[in-house]
């Protein structure tokens, strides 16, 4: 119905590149917290299954060569199939990401011109598998800092926050700023932060335990304090915080969330809907 009133082809091609960063919630800002591209892509297909309702999903893969191929899977008509694909490629561009190859399932339904204005290139149509193919040099190269714009600054301000209320020193303000960026891909190892921050594991572990410190319950206060803004303020679901913050399921993110601030995760919300949100609480781990 919606084609027919829009009165000529492409539809879901246009409708898909006016998509804004943000407006496919978790999906984009998990991509936008990884370090690389790769990461980011590879997180957001974990959590397109981990919350997706229906039967498609996005899929994410790498060949040999290290190229990636990323899908959206499942049954959808057409229009639906050129929208993912339109969205899908918008967000790759914002990142620096060019598609090397589309290929995509059935006929087209809009002129040649409308695809290469709206994705960049002709795609392959009447492919036995739809996939955006992205190069091993952009999936692996840092994305910068600019790629987060909404929720670097909550990140940033929280944590900043955090580090002056309890007077900690500088390492575990960087400790918490790491932490916070990898939350999305999953609760980061000392390995994996102490590559972050450019020092060995052995170095890292020094410090922390020089101030009475573990790795462990910076990580769970930073997961609590990162929790409260969005149940304050963002329209995010539950499920959709508990994959930002590294939870593979909801319940357990609902059952650390009581054990640090006394009440679940949607009473917080209530409470904080009622009036002045609960104070804030270091949770011990």
């Amino acid at each position: 119905a919606a084609q027919r009133q829009w009165g000529r082809g492409g539809l879901g091609l246009h409708c898909g590149v006016e998509l804004r960063f943000g407006e496919m919630g978790v999906l984009d800002y998990v991509v936008a917290c990884a370090s690389t591209l790769g990461e980011g892509l590879s997180a957001a297909a974990r959590a397109s299954m981990l919350l997706s309702a229906g039967a498609t999903r996005l899929e994410f893969e790498r060949d040999g060569s290290g190229h990636g191929y990323l899908r959206h899977v499942g049954p959808y008509p057409l229009e639906v199939r050129d929208f993912s694909t339109a969205a899908l490629v918008r967000r790759l561009r914002r990142f620096g990401a060019a598609p090397r190859a589309i290929a995509m399932v059935g006929p087209p339904l809009a002129k040649p011109a409308a695809y290469e204005r709206c994705l960049g290139l002709q795609p392959l149509f009447h492919a036995e598998e739809g996939a955006i193919e992205i190069g091993a040099e952009l999936l692996d190269a840092p994305l910068g800092e600019g790629a987060l714009p909404g929720l670097a600054p909550i990140l940033e301000r929280e944590v900043s926050r955090l580090v002056n209320e309890a007077g900690r020193e500088e390492v575990a303000a960087a400790v918490r700023r790491a932490v916070a960026r990898a939350l999305p891909s999953g609760a980061p190892s000392l390995t994996a932060v102490a590559r972050r921050l450019g020092m060995s594991t052995r170095t890292l572990q020094r410090r922390l335990s020089e101030q009475g410190l573990s790795l462990r319950v910076l990580v769970e206060d930073t997961r609590y304090q990162l929790a409260r803004h969005p149940l304050r303020a963002r329209p995010l679901r539950i499920a959709e915080i508990a994959f930002l913050l590294g939870y593979a399921e909801p319940a357990t993110f609902a059952r650390a969330f009581k054990r640090w601030a006394g009440c679940a995760p949607s009473e917080f919300r209530r409470a904080c809907l009622a009036g002045p949100a609960p104070g804030p609480r270091t949770p011990q781990g």
